[in-house]
């Protein structure tokens, strides 16, 4: 639906969300000063946020550099490893499967190395939160997990990524799901979902 893409791609609107539904998202502000943090992150509004993305400035680094961004937004710095984590939602709202995966390296805001891992508590929320805001077909989530394990989550895009395939590999039949859903085929109530972790994905 057009309301979920738009909360996807708005990633104030996201945020705000996430938090009304009771989820661990990242808060969002237009101006840096109400933040209590010491360090912000500021970023796109809307878009890729990554490409001109700057971590961990003061609040008037943050300001001066959010002059060179047509609709800038606010957030605290946090610090952690990031993950990605794939997922499909059936037509009637359903999570399928979800599959978390480390972003070992990542280049220009894409994974070019990431390792499956599991954590069953995650895979559940991040599913559940992608059905909750109206999103229906493969999404792709991200995430930092602080050093206390707490997760904080960023944005869920609506389409695959380009370390996607790492997750089709291991058991999540998105494109397979969607073809069966395009033809008028209901896929069921959702079974366990399984895959192995420990598996990478190297790109060049």
């Amino acid at each position: 639906p057009p309301s979920a893409i738009e909360a996807c791609l708005d990633k104030m609107l996201f945020a705000n969300k996430a938090s009304k539904l009771g989820f661990p998202s990242i808060p969002v502000f237009e101006d840096p000063r109400p933040l209590d943090e010491s360090r912000v992150t500021v970023k796109e509004r809307r878009g890729q946020g990554s490409r001109k993305i700057h971590l961990d400035l003061t609040k008037e680094e943050a300001e001066e550099h959010a002059g060179t961004l047509d609709d800038p937004i606010f957030q605290p710095h946090v610090t952690g490893r990031e993950l990605s984590a794939d997922l499909y939602v059936d037509r009637e709202g359903r999570a399928h499967g979800t599959i978390l995966r480390w972003r070992d390296l990542v280049v220009d805001g894409e994974s070019k190395v990431t390792t499956t891992f599991r954590k069953a508590e995650w895979e559940r929320d991040l599913g559940e939160l992608a059905s909750l805001i109206g999103l229906r077909g493969h999404g792709l989530a991200q995430a930092i997990v602080d050093k206390e394990l707490q997760l904080h989550i960023l944005e869920i895009n609506p389409r695959l990524g380009g370390a996607s395939p790492l997750s089709l590999a291991c058991g999540l039949k998105s494109i397979e799901w969607f073809l069966q859903e395009s033809a008028g085929i209901d896929l069921g109530e959702p079974t366990d979902f399984d895959y192995p972790a420990g598996m990478r994905l190297t790109r060049d």
